[in-house]
């Protein structure tokens, strides 16, 4: 039985640590259990995004990826997936508005964010003076002039904004997603608090279907050894026409999965997604120098039984290998599936493949009379 481990992810800000996790929109994929940071500002442009935080591998050239399996694993193989360039997800509560010493070059508060988002090139929607005098005013629960956001102002309102891993076309994405959004302070807005399980109205808010992502890239597959009997070492060699057992040593959770909620704060959704990978097959790629029985059958696993491999799955090799040992690839295939608290879920349309190999040394029995 596969265990399940509970993660709230949280994004990584300078203020409160309870605000909620960053959303990664797009299709269901299987990655490593990472947590480390992502955007570091790399690459041409001097944008740092104001949130460092996600759970994709960098390839290092402005493209963030997660496949099924370890990261820098030279035997992954599967499709990758490319999360979107931005996304929409709650910065401060309305108590964080404004302070006497802003704008303080920091992201701190809505206001600071408003400047420090213009700092790095965005158009001004208004003049210095006069943001500062309405991110005021909203602090103090009073709505300014021209005001689009909720009225009246309560204390439980909810600055978002856009959030984006890439340095420089990210931040394009959060320009439009800005102005798309329409947001009520240009690129920063407030909004009421969402009731239980309601979804944000904004294009790219976080949903089930982030947090099934999240719970996907999070998911830890084990890693594996092929066990044969006989071992295909020189001393016990694989016979040549007489079938090999092999089996697949699971190292860690053969069908892992993994559950993320959100929080409540704020007055989001205490939503929750799991993602579940399962393994559907377990392959040995056909070859000229052996035949096979076993493997691909639905829900095959060819797994060991006490430490030593069963007749379930064999490879049967057609010559001797000489002086050089055949190579044995063992496949191991996934598909990922979610579930969310709305009561539905999803399948990844890429299910995810992870190889391991192994030496065998075979021998032919030379018969003497």
């Amino acid at each position: 039985m596969s265990s399940v481990r509970m993660s709230r992810v949280r994004v990584r800000r300078i203020v409160a640590p309870s605000l909620l996790l960053a959303a990664l929109a797009g299709c269901l994929v299987a990655g490593p259990d990472a947590g480390s940071a992502l955007a570091d500002g790399s690459g041409s442009g001097s944008v740092q995004p104001p949130s460092p935080n996600g759970t994709l591998y960098s390839l290092g050239d402005g493209t963030y990826v997660a496949t099924i399996g370890e990261n820098g694993d030279p035997n992954v193989s599967g499709t990758p997936w490319t999360p979107p360039a931005c996304w929409m997800q709650p910065y401060f509560p309305q108590s964080q508005t404004w302070k006497a010493s802003d704008p303080s070059g920091q992201i701190t508060d809505a206001d600071s964010f408003y400047s420090w988002f213009v700092g790095q090139g965005a158009a001004a929607t208004s003049s210095a003076a006069q943001m500062a005098s309405e991110f005021k005013d909203i602090q103090d629960k009073t709505a300014p002039a021209g005001w689009t956001g909720p009225d009246p102002i309560e204390a439980d309102d909810v600055w978002w904004a856009p959030d984006w891993l890439d340095s420089t076309t990210g931040y394009a994405c959060a320009q439009g997603m800005a102005a798309q959004n329409n947001l009520s302070n240009g690129y920063i807005g407030l909004e009421p608090p969402l009731k239980k399980y309601q979804q944000s109205p904004l294009v790219g808010a976080l949903d089930v279907q982030v947090l099934a992502q999240i719970a996907a890239t999070k998911i830890k597959l084990p890693t594996i050894s092929i066990i044969t009997s006989p071992p295909g070492t020189p001393a016990k060699s694989a016979v040549v026409n007489t079938p090999t057992y092999v089996a697949v040593e699971y190292h860690g959770d053969m069908n892992p999965s993994d559950t993320v909620y959100s929080g409540s704060n704020f007055g989001l959704a205490p939503i929750w997604s799991s993602a579940q990978a399962t393994i559907i097959s377990v392959t040995v790629p056909q070859s000229s120098t052996y035949t096979t029985t076993g493997f691909g059958d639905p829900g095959q696993t060819c797994a060991v039984v006490n430490g030593e491999a069963t007749p379930t799955c064999t490879v049967t090799f057609r010559t001797p290998s000489g002086d050089t040992p055949d190579n044995l690839t063992v496949t191991v295939t996934w598909k990922v599936t979610a579930s969310y608290s709305s009561g539905d879920g999803g399948t990844s349309p890429d299910p995810g493949s992870r190889s391991w190999s192994k030496t065998e040394v075979v021998k032919e029995i030379q018969s003497q009379t």
